[in-house]
């Protein structure tokens, strides 16, 4: 029995030293988590406290700080891969956003990008309206740090901003910065109070990235009812979610934020597009068209999209706008089954007895597919397109 329990104290002293090891490489490995924030930082006026973490699937369980100044290089960026940068909204108690650290696990889980969480506690904390104030300031903070993060390899159409309420529009506020040239933004539930009657300039819109998408959950409360977006979900309407219960301070902060009661969300319709065959997921493919010079008259077209051996895959019409239009870019989303099988296009110009065709001139018609991060598959374009006839044929090559 006693050679037992020397064996057991032997043991006991070659595990205690390598736990003590590895408790002091978690610490050394200077993990980060969200500041916390009181009565006290608000009375005091602190500065805004921007705090940026990094999340890679080098490090999904610590977060590593960076900031505007760091070198990037020794740190686990990486410029060739996406990042997905994740800002939360305002927070009346200054507590921690319990759903932060789900979202960038699940992010990197599904692909291998950087995840990074801007932690703006600090600023966001008890007083709506200081919290609206202070996003000008993050917008300018975050973009920086992207404008670092591009120095260091990215690419201005490899970042997506997940902005949740007033974290939606300081993404819009980034997304303007670099004059919408960013890849995505999604707006997840944008605030309404201090933006339901606010100028595009001046919340979350379409021209704020290549792609904006925004989802709806409470419009009638805390959520902004109008579209802002490319594409809008208003998921049960738009308003009061099943099993979420109606928050008590609701009331006050409607009278407060310029929202009527009666005040409706606008119709906007979001289709899911599928195939007619199993299993009916089709990938979904971003459409632009810069246009070169525009007609007396809106112009209508239709543009099919042709495989490799001429089959007809997928269709879109749209409509041209006359030279009146200060739009000089067009852009849809279309369902295509598989990118590399897409060869050509043809483009038909639709006429009617009211309106007879004219000359389009396209600089370039470009297809990527979305999300707008996988090197892997870059665009195809066809440029310089003119026509007036009522059938054009074009292939498509590598882009300039």
């Amino acid at each position: 029995m006693a050679d037992h329990w020397n064996r057991v104290l032997l043991l006991g002293s070659l595990i205690l030293p390598v736990c003590s090891i590895a408790v002091n490489g978690n610490i050394s490995q200077n993990c980060s988590d969200f500041q916390t924030s009181s009565w006290r930082n608000i009375l005091q006026r602190l500065d805004l406290n921007v705090q940026f973490m990094l999340l890679t699937r080098r490090n999904p369980d610590c977060a590593r700080p960076i900031n505007v100044n760091n070198d990037f290089q020794s740190s686990n960026f990486n410029g060739s891969l996406p990042t997905k940068l994740i800002l939360h909204g305002y927070r009346m108690t200054g507590s921690k956003p319990s759903w932060v650290d789900t979202l960038a696990k699940e992010l990197i889980s599904a692909m291998d990008v950087n995840v990074v969480i801007v932690d703006w506690i600090i600023g966001s904390t008890a007083v709506y309206h200081s919290a609206v104030q202070n996003s000008a300031l993050l917008g300018f903070k975050i973009s920086t740090l992207i404008a670092n993060f591009i120095a260091h390899g990215s690419t201005k159409d490899s970042f997506h901003l997940i902005g949740i309420s007033l974290g939606a529009h300081v993404a819009g506020i980034v997304g303007h910065i670099f004059k919408g040239k960013l890849g995505r933004i999604t707006g997840l539930d944008p605030a309404g109070p201090k933006f339901s009657k606010a100028s595009v300039n001046e919340r979350l819109d379409p021209s704020d990235a290549i792609f904006v998408e925004a989802i709806h959950s409470d419009s009638d409360c805390f959520g902004i009812s109008e579209p802002v977006g490319h594409i809008d979900f208003y998921l049960n309407g738009g308003k009061d979610q099943p099993g979420c219960t109606r928050p008590i301070l609701s009331s006050g902060l409607l009278e407060r934020g310029g929202l009527s009661a009666d005040e409706q969300p606008k119709e906007v319709k979001a289709y899911l597009m599928t195939s007619s065959d199993l299993p009916f997921c089709v990938k979904h493919f971003l459409v632009e068209i810069f246009l070169k010079q525009l007609g007396l008259h809106d112009q209508r077209v239709e543009i099919t999209f042709l495989s490799n051996n001429h089959s007809n895959i997928s269709n879109l019409q749209l409509t041209i706008p006359n030279k009146q239009s200060s739009e000089r870019t067009v852009r849809k989303v279309i369902p295509y089954v598989r990118f590399g099988n897409m060869d050509a296009i043809t483009i038909e110009l639709l006429s009617s007895w009211r309106r007879k065709r004219h000359t389009i001139h396209i600089a370039e018609l470009r297809v990527r597919e979305l999300p707008l991060n996988d090197r892997e598959r870059p665009p195809c374009c066809i440029n310089n397109i003119v026509t007036d006839e009522k059938i054009f044929f074009g292939q498509f090559g590598n882009c300039l």
